[in-house]
């Protein structure tokens, strides 16, 4: 086993698919969630500030920038943002939790989904721009390439719209991630999610 490899172990991932799922009801779970998450950040922002802190120290140690602690700070100051409801849901229990997620278009995967470390030199196609990944790097893989890194987010070929009703949820944790804030933003995910879809799963993975 590489150093590299040696130095991401105790990353965990957890996986929820949602498939089918209806956009009315989401809707409304969604505004509970957000209600929630608006409560917790006036009330527990030590604690959130606190498990952003893993993600930080972890980011920085492999280079990279955590989007949690600006995303945070601009939720402090003019509240949670309105993008669309499975976005919202996503910024609601990153935020509310401060425990590090993504959500693609789970229609839009090919084939077995696994959770691996980067080649050297791979890349894909980010949201913004071409991403590079360093060898080594988090990330998250279909049977077409890497649809997710750790450090740089989820790919555009899995981009999600307003209409996607199949929904991949990945929660990600530190090694120093207090296990308590990634298992209640996860209850927190699948309470609005499992209502409202056909069917609904977990899986959970760790480096």
């Amino acid at each position: 086993m590489g150093r590299k490899r040696q130095e991401l172990l105790g990353v965990s991932l957890t996986r929820i698919a949602a498939r089918g799922v209806d956009l009315k009801e989401l809707r409304n779970g969604v505004a509970v969630a957000k209600a929630e998450a608006t409560r917790r950040i006036a009330t527990s922002a030590a604690e959130i500030r606190k498990n952003i802190q893993s993600y930080e120290l972890f980011f920085l140690l492999n280079g990279h920038v955590c989007p949690l602690t600006s995303q945070f700070d601009h939720a402090v100051a003019k509240g949670l943002p309105n993008i669309f409801p499975a976005i919202d849901l996503l910024l609601a229990v990153e935020l509310g939790y401060g425990v590090l997620a993504g959500i693609q278009d789970l229609a839009k995967t090919r084939g077995v989904l696994r959770f691996e470390v980067a080649e050297e030199g791979e890349s894909f196609e980010g949201m913004r721009f071409p991403a590079k990944c360093r060898k080594g790097e988090i990330v998250v893989r279909d049977d077409d390439g890497v649809v997710a890194s750790l450090f740089q987010g989820p790919d555009k070929r899995t981009k999600l719209q307003p209409t996607s009703t199949d929904l991949l949820v990945l929660v990600f944790a530190a090694p120093t991630t207090l296990l308590q804030a990634t298992t209640d933003a996860e209850d927190a995910l699948w309470k609005v999610l499992n209502p409202c879809a056909r069917e609904c799963f977990v899986q959970k993975g760790t480096l």
